[in-house]
């Protein structure tokens, strides 16, 4: 697990973090991940994102990861979660949750988010225009690369 830990200016109060905000990688058996271009009317054209939302009252974090998976690829079963990481910054709490699935076939959505998902290469995300802070704490932490996404699905094999 990684700690982003932001600077604080001299005199400024510490800021306690508020409810996690979860994200979720999902990787196919090739070691892609998929990304949805993002259509909310707060966001600039041509923006990219992992799906991701905020945990509701009294819902588990897990629990959130999966409705929300679901909730923005309309996808249901047949994955596994293999990892979560977690990320500190600003008195905001990011939750990461990997998961592994070897069938999905991403293509176009209606769920409001994103109207249309594709598998990218983990090289090519910082090139995308990360429509989320979430996205980019996760590139700019490290916590994701080639190596850990290799041993993330020789875990899963073919046991989904």
């Amino acid at each position: 697990m990684t700690k982003m830990k932001s600077k604080r200016v001299k005199n400024q109060k510490k800021v306690k973090a508020k409810s996690y905000n979860i994200g979720v990688v999902c990787l196919d058996k090739g070691g892609k991940i998929l990304v949805g271009k993002v259509v909310h009317p707060n966001t600039k054209e041509g923006q990219w994102s992992i799906p991701n939302n905020s945990v509701e009252k009294e819902e588990r974090c897990v629990d959130a990861a999966l409705r929300i998976f679901e909730e923005e690829t309309g996808h249901t079963g047949g994955f596994r979660i293999v990892d979560s990481i977690t990320l500190l910054e600003k008195g905001n709490k990011y939750k990461i949750f990997i998961l592994i699935i070897p069938y999905l076939n991403p293509g176009s959505v209606s769920n409001g988010q994103a109207d249309f998902f594709t598998w990218v290469p983990l090289e090519r995300l910082g090139q995308l225009d990360p429509s989320s802070q979430i996205l980019e704490k996760i590139i700019k932490s490290g916590e994701l690369d080639e190596e850990k996404i290799s041993f993330y699905i020789s875990l899963v094999g073919e046991q989904i």
